[in-house]
């Protein structure tokens, strides 16, 4: 399980990089979820994504952290279907209309996230 937790932190620091190297390339590679599949897609990834993390959490150096991330990606996976596609769309063409430092800086966040979860389970 460790590994998979590790490749899930490494994909979540990956979409960082990517959105602190070019955060309209980020925006453009979760735009192509707005769509009631892309919705159930994105839904699904965020509930793996969580389970994995919640069941390497007793076995790594940070099991706290990682029991936590793993509830809260969990919940925003269940909870992300029933914001629908408008909703969805919304939130994205405000955030692509943030400046680019301020992406930035999130996207850096995101990167550090990614990366604490790698070192919770290497």
């Amino acid at each position: 399980m460790g590994f998979l937790a590790a490749l899930s932190g490494l994909l979540i620091a990956a979409a960082g990089a990517v959105g602190m190297v070019s955060p309209q390339q980020l925006i453009a590679l979760v735009a192509r979820f707005r769509s009631r599949r892309g919705l159930l897609v994105m839904a699904a990834i965020r509930i793996a994504i969580g389970a994995v993390l919640w069941l390497a959490a007793p076995g790594s150096r940070a099991p706290g952290f990682l029991h936590g991330f793993g509830a809260l990606a969990m919940v925003a996976g269940v909870l992300t279907p029933f914001f629908g596609v408008e909703a969805f769309r919304q939130i994205l063409d405000w955030w692509s209309r943030r400046r680019i430092g301020v992406l930035r800086i999130w996207c850096g966040a995101v990167l550090a996230l990614g990366l604490s979860l790698v070192w919770s389970v290497v």
